[in-house]
């Protein structure tokens, strides 16, 4: 599980700088926003609630959607998101014996 939490981390961080890169940010320079605001605080705060079963939102929906919206709108056309198929990745090396089944 905590690679799950890895992958998730790396492939967000990509399209994070991404995202910078496609409106001309340095990547050294989108890095410095790690200084001031530590993303672990969600997971801090919202872990403890998720794991007694409680997955409220804190955050309106419409708020979401216009983040997401306009973090499209950032990324413009940039072909620099690396596609990441990690089905296919894990098709490969997850034995079906291993798999989660769900339905």
């Amino acid at each position: 599980m905590a690679n799950e939490m890895l992958v998730c981390i790396v492939e967000s961080l990509a399209e994070y700088f991404a995202i910078g890169k496609a409106n001309e940010i340095d990547p050294k320079h989108a890095l410095k926003l790690f200084d001031l605001f530590d993303p672990t605080g969600t997971i801090k705060l919202r872990g403890p609630w998720m794991a007694e079963g409680d997955y409220t939102p804190t955050f309106a929906l419409a708020m979401a959607h216009k983040d997401v919206r306009l973090m499209v709108e950032a990324a413009g056309d940039a072909t620099t998101v690396p596609d990441l198929d990690l089905s296919a990745l894990a098709a490969d090396i997850i034995p079906p014996s291993q798999k989660v089944k769900t339905g």
